[in-house]
């Protein structure tokens, strides 16, 4: 007898898509045949998840978003399936699906909550009783190796997203003896930051950025004893790698954008604003104290919040 088949759905960036890999290992545990859907605005995506065991097929269409018809769904449109699951943004595809029964994030619950929490929802609606499974992406060989114990940095997110953006990497990176820096050439912008000025790397520091594509990122961080990054793509990354990750959050509400996973670790300043801040809505610039969450936030406070000073120590004997 031919097991039951569902379709997990996602979009946009790279954190949109990773977040809802838990949805994959549920459908997976309760029997299903697994294909996942992407419409993603990197093409590379698919490549980290992929190779996965619990994945049959997964089918990658061009992001509307960034420029591009969505094309080459034949494959998914003529197939039917028991179940398929749908976030904010992968709703547009729904049209293009057949399936018995349809399950899709709740606006109000996502705009309040975020993915993690809408991705928790469903599981619950297809039955699973249980914590979620964590995120999951898959790094190939490495082509660029660094030094055991090194550090990742990643000072970059969307450009479009400046106010997420930390002002304290190179500091941070003056303090930790094995560092590399990742990212896009598009993350060395910083115009539109509190800040704006570009990052003064010290000597040791291996910038790779702009070198790598996001399988070669993939495969450099899988190497890295840590990584501490803005609130991003590659912060997801992180954390679906399984490495530890430290992700820098200002007016960005950690409850709302960290992944649900014992190695992800948000890093704040603590101030009394912010909890308010935090319940504003969500996609909002600045606030009416300029940003002092990150202003105020410098490389001593990410040291001792995350515990790299110790780590490093441990990680170099």
């Amino acid at each position: 007898m031919s097991r039951p088949r569902a379709l997990v759905s996602a979009a946009r960036g790279i954190g949109d898509i990773l977040r809802v890999t838990p949805l994959v290992r549920v459908g997976a545990r309760l029997g299903y045949d697994v294909d996942v859907l992407i419409a993603s605005d990197y093409a590379d995506v698919a490549a980290l998840i992929e190779r996965d065991a619990d994945i049959r097929t997964v089918f990658h269409v061009p992001s509307p978003w960034r420029g591009g018809a969505i094309t080459n769904i034949a494959a998914v449109s003529a197939a039917q399936y028991d179940v398929a699951t749908f976030t904010y943004w992968s709703l547009a595809l729904r049209q293009h699906v057949r399936a018995s029964r349809m399950l899709a994030f709740d606006q109000a619950q996502w705009l309040r909550d975020g993915d993690t929490a809408c991705v928790r929802a469903i599981a619950r609606q297809l039955g699973w009783q249980a914590a979620l499974p964590p995120p999951f992406a898959h790094a190939g060989p490495p082509t660029v190796r660094v030094p055991a114990g090194t550090v990742a940095l990643h000072p970059g997110c969307k450009p479009d997203w400046p106010w997420k953006k930390w002002h304290g990497f190179d500091a941070l990176a003056a303090r930790l003896p094995n560092v590399v820096v990742l990212g896009s050439d598009a993350d060395r912008i910083t115009d539109g930051t509190y800040f704006q000025r570009a990052f003064a790397w010290p000597a040791h520091v291996i910038d790779l950025t702009g070198q790598l594509d996001l399988a070669g990122t993939a495969a450099v961080l899988s190497q890295c004893a840590a990584l501490v990054a803005n609130d991003s793509g590659l912060m997801h990354l992180g954390a679906a790698l399984g490495i530890p990750t430290f992700g820098i959050f200002g007016i960005t509400s950690p409850a709302r954008e960290c992944m649900d996973a014992p190695n992800m670790t948000a890093i704040t300043k603590g101030l009394p604003c912010e909890p308010a801040c935090r319940r504003g809505p969500w996609g909002r610039r600045d606030c009416e104290h300029r940003l002092r969450c990150l202003r105020a936030l410098d490389a001593v406070d990410v040291l001792q919040q995350s515990g790299l000073a110790q780590r490093v120590s441990a990680w170099t004997i």
